[in-house]
Parts: structure tokens; C-alpha cells; sequence
């Protein structure tokens, strides 16, 4: 299944937890880190938003016995990079010049930030 990499800011909060973790984990370990880092939500909701994340990807759910057993599809590095790069495309027909443009507001850059951004070109 593809990713779609529109999670909203709870789904992110959530994968958040779990690429920390890196683990396998069921719905109740899930729902513990949950609880343990302050968030009030149901268990019936955790349930919820965690096969929200599945459907979009972003989490895998083998089954191990009776049990889910829920992971990161990908690492958080990964997701990102996909992320960006579906944003680009979408709102910027996957120009990069156009997205800095509108990131600096058409400001000149200055020679620090040409600097910067020579050398990360460079780095890739």
C-alpha cells in the first residue's frame, strides 16, 4: 500500500511516540506510552486513530496470534523526506526554486544564505 502522508496532528503525535519506541507494540502498550506522555484519549479512540494511520500507510499491523501488533512503516527520517517531497509536488509543481522563492518571500538571499545553501547541495 502506498502512503498517503496526510496525517493530522494527533495521527503525527502518535507516530511520533511510536517511531521513538521503534518496536512492535500493541494497542494497550500504545495506549500506555499514550497515557504516560499526558494524552486523555480512550482506548476505543487509540484503536481508532491507529487504524486511521494504517489505512494511510504509515503504520503496519501484522497480526501475532490473536493480536495486532503495530510498527512504523517507515522511520520518521523517511516520512519526512516523502512528505516534503509530496508537498513540493503538489504546491509547487516540484520546483524547488519556487518553493524558496516563496520561502523567503522573493527577499534576495543573502551571501550567508547562498552560502548555506550551496553547501547543502553540495553535501547531497
Amino acid at each position: 500500500m502506498e502512503a498517503k502522508y496526510n496525517l493530522s496532528s494527533q495521527e503525527y503525535e502518535i507516530m511520533s511516540i511510536l517511531w521513538k519506541e521503534n518496536r512492535e507494540m500493541t494497542l494497550a502498550e500504545i495506549a500506555d506510552l499514550l497515557w504516560d506522555a499526558g494524552f486523555e484519549i480512550s482506548i476505543g479512540t487509540v484503536k481508532t486513530y491507529l487504524q486511521r494511520i494504517v489505512k494511510k500507510g504509515a503504520l503496519i499491523a501484522p497480526k501475532h496470534g490473536h493480536k495486532l501488533m503495530y510498527m512504523p512503516s517507515s522511520s520518521e527520517e523517511a516520512f519526512a523526506q516523502k512528505w516534503t517531497q509530496d508537498f513540493l509536488n503538489k504546491s509547487f509543481r516540484g520546483s524547488l526554486k519556487a518553493f524558496i522563492c516563496t520561502l523567503t518571500g522573493n527577499h534576495d538571499l543573502s551571501e550567508e544564505e547562498k552560502k548555506m545553501l550551496r553547501n547543502l547541495y553540495d553535501d547531497k
